[in-house]
């Protein structure tokens, strides 16, 4: 019954849009991250400045009806599913995107798709590198993807190879950074404060960000539980008091306050905004598969992987990975990830960042924002 259901809006959503596709091209430029669930990712750095080197540029936001979410005043909203989204989609000369795009979609002649992906450098297996144990519709979505992109944006010699072999994707390649790092390239301690103090986080306290990645049936079997012991791991080894930040995957907002219990030094912000403002604000991430902690090490702080599960997590999802290739101290329990922390060695991890860096043949150096938002300057002005 729910395939029907999802067959006949997609029949209504393709004749709808087919329809709007009659109009006139726009100078508009159409974002979208996650399907329209956040305002954020590599297209909220790329939409905000396009604003600013070209304020007459017009910007539309594609936003899901069950997550609003709140933009700047010169964003125009399209709704998810009105018909108000159909006809930014159909109307805009440009497209960006950090996610995928469905079956129905057709791009017209004149319009420019820009795929900025999410994942940069990352753990997990995707798209067609796991196509006899992925989602089926998922897959046949990203090669749908990439036949309609012109650009994915890359910031590694690693990812550009992931986009020709999971996505099949032959097209041209950006690879320029990822615009959501370049943040990390300026003065942060503007942001920094910022954050701080929308939590209300004393100048005494560090923070320590937990950001697990998704887990299938929203299960935390596999989640840190005591985080007490952590956190007085992080104490005894830093010399400095600390809390815990608790952010959850985006598919997790909704069930985030039934996953733990909170209090003053253990906080929910799995629904901040800004993901990549709440690692400017972090002294320390621990995380798992999640390819948050590539970021973070552009800033070199100390960044620790818990991976309990990771023999089944290997064998059900697969990672690109070996562990031990990575710059990051990772455990399989609690009391390996104390010691861990305990042991760590500033000297020792900045030296496995960089070989790792060259490794994957990673470029970051601040710039990538500006490479992108010329090349859309470029589109609306033919």
């Amino acid at each position: 019954m729910k395939d029907v259901i999802v067959w006949g809006v997609e029949t209504i959503f393709r004749l709808i849009y087919t329809f709007f596709s009659l109009f006139p091209l726009q100078n508009k430029v159409y974002f979208s991250n996650f399907s329209g669930k956040r305002y954020g990712d590599n297209p909220k750095y790329i939409s905000e400045a396009l604003h600013e080197k070209f304020p007459d540029a017009k910007i539309v936001w594609q936003q899901h009806y069950r997550y609003p979410f709140v933009t700047p005043d010169y964003v125009n909203i399209a709704k998810w599913p009105t018909f108000s989204f159909l006809y930014h989609m159909a109307t805009s000369k440009v497209w960006v995107d950090s996610h995928l795009k469905r079956s129905w979609v057709k791009k017209r002649r004149g319009q420019y798709f820009i795929e900025t992906w999410h994942g940069g450098l990352g753990f997990k297996k995707i798209e067609g590198d796991i196509e006899s144990t992925s989602n089926i519709e998922e897959v046949q979505n990203a090669y749908y993807t990439a036949k309609l992109a012109d650009v994915f944006v890359s910031n590694s010699d690693w990812l550009s190879a992931i986009y020709r072999r999971a996505f099949r994707y032959q097209g041209s390649i950006l690879k320029c950074g990822y615009p959501k790092n370049d943040i990390f390239f300026k003065n942060t301690d503007e942001i920094r404060n910022s954050v701080r103090n929308y939590y209300r986080i004393s100048s005494q306290n560090r923070i320590i960000l937990y950001a697990p990645t998704f887990r299938e049936g929203l299960s935390s079997k596999s989640y840190i539980q005591d985080f007490e012991k952590v956190k007085l791991a992080f104490e005894k080894r830093f010399d400095k008091s600390c809390i815990f930040f608790i952010r959850l995957h985006p598919l997790m907002i909704k069930v985030a306050n039934q996953i733990y219990e909170y209090s003053d030094s253990i906080i929910n912000v799995t629904g901040y905004g800004d993901t990549q403002e709440l690692l400017i604000a972090s002294d320390y991430l621990l995380t798992d598969y999640s390819s948050i902690i590539f970021d973070f090490m552009l800033m070199k702080k100390p960044g620790f992987l818990y991976v309990k599960d990771l023999s089944e997590y290997e064998q059900e999802r697969g990672l690109y990975w070996k562990l031990s290739e990575c710059p990051f101290p990772y455990a399989m329990n609690e009391g390996e990830l104390i010691q861990n922390i305990m042991k760590f060695n500033k000297n020792e991890y900045e030296d496995r960042i960089s070989e790792f860096e060259n490794k994957t043949g990673l470029y970051e150096k601040g710039t990538a924002t500006e490479t992108v938002i010329n090349l859309i300057a470029s589109k609306i002005e033919k």
